[in-house]
């Protein structure tokens, strides 16, 4: 689902997540590159309620036409097959 986000999702504290890089070796710019980068990659990535439901609801969808297009088959195949006894 390639949507466009209207907002920021701050699920990732970059902050935090550089002083970690820095205390582990990283240098600064380093630390907040790779924050910054992570942080795109998880926005861009999260699944919101509404994109879960839009595809739950075409599945069903998708689903129901098999479903009926099935039974119709069946049902001529058992009617031919009725008609030959």
């Amino acid at each position: 689902m390639n949507t466009v986000r209207a907002i920021d999702m701050n699920f990732f504290d970059t902050l935090a997540y550089a002083k970690d890089l820095e205390k582990a070796g990283f240098t600064q710019i380093q630390a907040e590159t790779l924050a910054e980068k992570n942080k795109e990659i998880f926005n861009n990535n999260l699944v919101t309620k509404k994109d879960l439901s839009e595809g739950l609801a075409k599945t069903k969808y998708e689903m129901i036409k098999w479903f009926v297009g099935a039974l119709v088959a069946q049902s001529a195949i058992i009617v031919s097959l009725i008609k030959f006894l």
